[in-house]
């Protein structure tokens, strides 16, 4: 026995003298291949050797044995092998009582499962895997898996982790499988990774609501299938998002509709480069073809690590055509401004109708693009009318998660975090659901408690009043919608949005284009009634109050009154304009 333990001491510092302290890994925290061949054989001494120094006083293992893998349910509890493979794989089960004073023996997933054996570990040597990566959990959750849980969807992660290359369509995320941290990336949180924030994610835009797509079919067979379309996500299915060269390619759209493109740009957008985008890890790639798969914003895109840190891209510059705005410094939701100020503004029709030799009468419509929430809360993505004001310092939600806001502090990161991330629920931050709605889409709950700091009184919010805003502001850009159609110029649904291409003449015609803009910015940030509601109001108007007349003379509830509205229609598009200019 001596000489057993000599050997194995010899050993343990043979090779602590062969790697130094952590010279044995990547920057990435893998080991080389050097160092996994040399443990890569080592055995497994189970759970209570673990145990005797990471006792359930411990992080880690107080963390575990709240997990999954530590089966606290006990279910399953049997000693089937086809089951024990994954379920007790080194029989730690047996040994759970041995090793923690008070847990019954049950099947488990022990330590050594998941890491190796711990044969020249002592505490502080080596692991084959000190992080497990996809080979190691892909054992048990590998594709092949659905053949013992096949009635049991809740089981499998295949219905959400393979994405069919034979589609364009997205049946469930891609793996970076040649990555060590290809699972931790989004499994955050150690050895305890619960999954309230995963489904949040899935069933959100972000995550194309795959889990709701999911959760509709009837079989296990249907439900491993089920893909997000185009329908249901245009923003990560429409085009072939990674193709980065070549003819139609979309390496501008890269930052913000792949995850790889996202977590390059926010590292650091100033030399962010559409070129550097690797995506190997989709089937088939390469930058000239693309491949049939697509990423979402997967959690790697906005975080860094496996602890969930957010990537630091500072204050965002919006690159707008003709004018470039920076907005200001948002903490955490400098993340979310990097996608959601659009890739046009206003500005861009101003700079084309300061350059003599734009011809309006042959210009394609400008698009704003999507979802241009922050532009909008900081007053700075519409076409502005020249002599007016569109500054909107009443506005607070801007400041809503900074120093200057009542109700909240600089450590709430900024309004896009503190509003969209902040429902009540295990996991729910990443619904980023502001409200709850019905299946006919009614607002029902005003899910962050924190609006009411500012909304007091005869001002406070209950989830009628927006009802009430959301449709006022559909009937108002509606109305802006029929005089655009009566000026001849009607919105489509598809892009362009708008076919027309002769806008006027030099004076008319920036004017008229910037109307059919803070339309189609309006119609595609369907928040904004909430966003900046002033601000909005304004574009509303000053659109219609030129439309009418080519001219700005306040006549835009006459205009509104002669567009032969539906009267309830009409009537809830000037309550919520107003009688005046906002």
């Amino acid at each position: 026995m001596q000489t057993k333990n000599l050997a194995l001491l010899t050993a343990a510092l043979l090779l602590a003298t062969l790697t130094g302290c952590g010279s044995s890994r990547e920057s990435n925290g893998a080991q080389t291949a050097q160092t996994v061949d040399v443990v890569g054989g080592a055995q497994t001494l189970g759970i209570t050797n673990c145990a005797s120094c990471h006792n359930s006083g411990t992080g880690v293992t107080a963390d575990w044995l709240l997990s999954r893998h530590a089966n606290v349910n006990a279910v399953p509890d049997n000693t089937n092998p086809t089951c024990t493979v994954c379920h007790d794989q080194i029989g730690d089960g047996q040994l759970m009582s041995a090793a923690f004073a008070g847990q019954p023996n049950r099947n488990v997933v022990g330590c050594e499962s998941c890491h190796g054996g711990g044969e020249f570990h002592f505490g502080l040597g080596l692991l084959p895997y000190p992080q497990p990566g996809p080979a190691q959990c892909g054992v048990c959750h590998g594709l092949d898996q659905a053949l013992f849980h096949s009635t049991t969807d809740n089981r499998l992660i295949n219905d959400t982790h393979f994405d069919n290359p034979a589609t364009t369509d997205i049946e469930g995320m891609v793996v970076k499988t040649a990555d060590q941290k290809g699972c931790q990336v989004c499994h955050f949180n150690g050895h305890n990774p619960t999954l309230e924030i995963n489904n949040a994610w899935a069933a959100s835009a972000h995550g194309g609501h795959l889990l709701t797509v999911k959760d509709a079919a009837a079989t296990v067979e249907e439900r491993i299938a089920a893909a997000v379309t185009d329908a249901d996500a245009p923003g990560w299915v429409h085009y072939n998002w990674d193709q980065t060269t070549g003819t139609g390619n979309r390496a501008s759209c890269q930052r913000c509709h792949t995850a790889t493109g996202a977590a390059n740009y926010l590292n650091n957008p100033a030399t962010y480069d559409p070129t550097n985008n690797d995506f190997s890890h989709l089937s088939g790639w390469t930058a000239g073809t693309g491949s049939p798969q697509n990423e979402m914003l997967y959690c790697w895109g906005c975080h860094s690590d496996n602890k969930g840190s957010l990537r630091n891209p500072g204050a965002i510059t919006a690159d707008y055509t003709g004018q470039d705005v920076t907005y200001p410094d948002l903490a955490d939701s400098n993340v979310c401004m990097a996608c959601h100020t659009g890739r046009e503004s206003g500005g861009t029709i101003a700079a084309k109708a300061a350059d003599p030799t734009t011809n309006w009468t042959n210009l394609s419509f400008i698009n704003s693009h999507y979802l241009t929430a922050g532009g909008t809360v900081f007053s700075a993505s519409g076409y502005h009318y020249a002599g007016l004001v569109y500054a909107t310092p009443s506005n607070l939600h801007g400041g809503i998660g900074t120093a200057s806001s009542i109700g909240t502090a600089v450590g709430d990161n900024g309004p896009c975090v503190k509003c969209h991330m902040s429902t009540a629920g295990a996991g729910e931050s990443h619904s980023f659901a502001v409200v709850t709605k019905d299946a006919t889409d009614l607002i029902t709950a005003i899910n962050p408690g924190f609006c009411n700091a500012c909304h007091t009184g005869a001002l406070a919010l209950v989830a009628a009043d927006l009802n009430t805003l959301r449709s006022g502001f559909e009937a108002a850009i509606g109305a802006l919608e029929a005089q655009l159609t009566a000026k001849g110029f009607p919105f489509q649904a598809n892009y362009p949005y708008f076919a027309a291409k002769n806008w006027g003449d030099a004076t008319t015609g920036p004017n008229n284009m910037g109307a059919a803009f803070n339309y189609n910015l309006l119609a595609h940030d369907p928040g904004a009634y909430a966003h900046n509601v002033r601000y909005a109001g304004r574009l509303v108007w000053d659109s219609i109050d030129w439309l009418d007349d080519n001219s700005l003379n306040n006549s835009t509830v006459a205009a509104v009154n002669a567009l032969g509205l539906d009267p309830a229609a009409r009537s809830a598009a000037l309550t919520w304009i107003g009688l005046a200019r906002p």
